[in-house]
């Protein structure tokens, strides 16, 4: 999924500082909503006797995951102004740079993006509303975007480790064939 830039391709931002705020306000938002999704809407469900059943649970769920999602934006945006406003330039352009080649980051906006659109129309489908589809699905992909990286890094490094053994094996055997001690 995505596009295929070259490293020429990618080098080219015209607006980093524009880029950089978007990646932040968009960050702000998907924690809004998981937050208010997974953390502010089942508390604000329980806290009434008549709302701890699983119709106020989800619509709670919904509710706080959408004023999160919401709360969201103007906070990034906050964030964003005072983070890249301190930064020269070169900075930005180099976040912006670092951004787009971390495998992982791209992966879980990819996720979060699809996630939202999936979860929404499925939601809208059946009924739970658009909101609480587009919130699961966001939530659901993301972690499993998260728990895939987790893995691939986990893969990485310890193929990193083993390459560097046999790269020492082979150099102490080249060593101890020519007798010679550096």
């Amino acid at each position: 999924m995505g596009a295929t830039l070259s490293d020429e391709e990618m080098e080219k931002i015209p607006n980093p500082k524009f880029e950089v705020g978007v990646h932040v306000v968009i960050k702000f938002m998907q924690a809004g909503g998981i937050l208010g999704t997974w953390l502010f809407g089942p508390i604000a469900a329980v806290r009434k006797s008549e709302t701890r059943n699983l119709q106020c649970l989800r619509m709670k769920m919904g509710k706080c995951g959408r004023a999160g999602v919401f709360i969201g934006i103007p906070l990034g945006m906050a964030a964003s102004y005072a983070q890249t406003s301190k930064c020269d330039e070169y900075r930005n352009w180099d976040r912006c740079y670092r951004l787009r080649h971390n495998r992982g980051q791209v992966r879980a906006d990819q996720a979060s993006a699809v996630g939202s659109i999936g979860g929404a129309a499925i939601g809208y489908a059946t009924g739970a509303g658009a909101w609480f589809g587009g919130l699961m699905g966001m939530s659901a992909l993301m972690l499993a975007a998260a728990i895939y990286t987790s893995k691939m890094d986990t893969k990485q490094k310890k193929e990193g480790q083993k390459a560097k053994e046999r790269s020492d094996a082979k150099a102490k055997k080249e060593v101890d064939a020519s007798g010679k001690v550096e």
